[in-house]
């Protein structure tokens, strides 16, 4: 899985420091993921550690484990607001929560896969055999394979190398199926959280739950955690100010935050009705604004330079397209 590699603030060395007074620096750290603590993200840390110390114990017992029915979980939201890098933070700090609990720690506790766009489930339970194990079943040899053989041998993999957690990310892209398919998938998800001890954590869109509706297993096996758009409010203000001390040094004239330690509240508002309060949107258009700024020989963003996101010369850009 993908590193976070921006450090957190109060991680930042002075001579980090140094290096960001030189543009091309600030612009190639402003394309790395950053991490920015909150409230509901150590709460759904809570939920998965649970996951991940139930697996630990399903792999060291597993005859008293299969007694007992494995728990996974929907972690479900808008588009943008921070899912992915969510997960992936937790991938990047549960080995700390091994080292801390004394339990050895390998590349296979946790494994990830993004679901690519149109793709069938037998093609994306091939992709999780290539991209994670490296046995690669393709063309005339995936189409001669039926899918329960590619469940059974991913289902093997697990066992073998006592994965933990498998996340699944862009669940929703399965959505399109036809009612056989849907079928087909429910019963693969079942066999996996039935047949393996590792647990699953499911990641897409609220229309994710659509692709179960009708199936009972469903709410006895998986738990819905949902990652909200943010309200207004002053956590919110919080969030900026964090967001604030980890880009201030790129841009010294921001007037994100005002003289008196406040958050601009006029500048607060914009922001957030621009990216719908989705925390993903946030920080994507916060740093597209700094980089356009210093692009323009400027260290303190406008709203235009905000807009740089999704506007090219005043004109909006397509749904689903970025100014590259």
């Amino acid at each position: 899985m993908k590193k976070i590699k921006a450090p957190q603030i109060g991680e930042v060395t002075s001579s980090d420091r140094e290096r960001r007074e030189q543009s091309e620096y600030a612009v190639q750290i402003l394309t790395y993921n950053v991490w920015f603590d909150y409230e509901v993200a150590r709460q759904i840390f809570k939920e998965f550690d649970i996951l991940y110390l139930q697996a630990c114990g399903a792999h060291n017992n597993p005859e008293i484990s299969s007694e007992i029915r494995p728990l996974s979980v929907f972690l479900a939201g808008e588009i943008n607001t921070g899912k992915t890098t969510l997960v992936t933070r937790y991938e990047n700090v549960c080995e700390a929560l091994a080292k801390e609990a004394g339990r050895p720690y390998t590349k296979y506790d946790i494994l990830y896969y993004t679901t690519p766009v149109r793709v069938t489930l037998k093609q994306m339970f091939a992709g999780i055999l290539e991209e994670n194990f490296n046995i690669e079943i393709r063309g005339s040899a995936l189409r001669a394979t039926h899918t329960n053989t590619l469940i059974a041998r991913i289902i093997k993999e697990l066992q073998e190398k006592k994965v933990k957690l498998l996340i699944i990310d862009e669940i929703q892209l399965l959505i399109g199926a036809s009612q056989d398919d849907k079928q087909d998938i429910f019963e693969g998800f079942k066999k996996l959280t039935n047949q393996s001890q590792t647990r699953l954590i499911l990641v897409g869109t609220m229309d994710t739950f659509e692709l179960f509706q009708g199936a009972e297993w469903v709410e006895e096996r998986f738990r819905a955690l949902v990652l909200p758009s943010w309200e207004e409010d002053e956590e919110y203000l919080k969030l900026l100010k964090a967001i604030y001390d980890a880009y201030i040094d790129f841009v010294p004239n921001w007037d994100l935050v005002l003289p008196n330690g406040k958050v601009n509240g006029a500048i607060g508002h914009f922001l957030y009705e621009f990216t719908g309060g989705r925390l993903g949107a946030l920080i994507q258009t916060i740093r597209f604004g700094i980089v356009n700024a210093l692009q323009h020989g400027r260290t303190c963003p406008t709203e235009d330079d905000y807009k740089s996101v999704f506007f090219v010369d005043g004109e909006k850009l397509k749904k689903g397209k970025r100014k590259q």
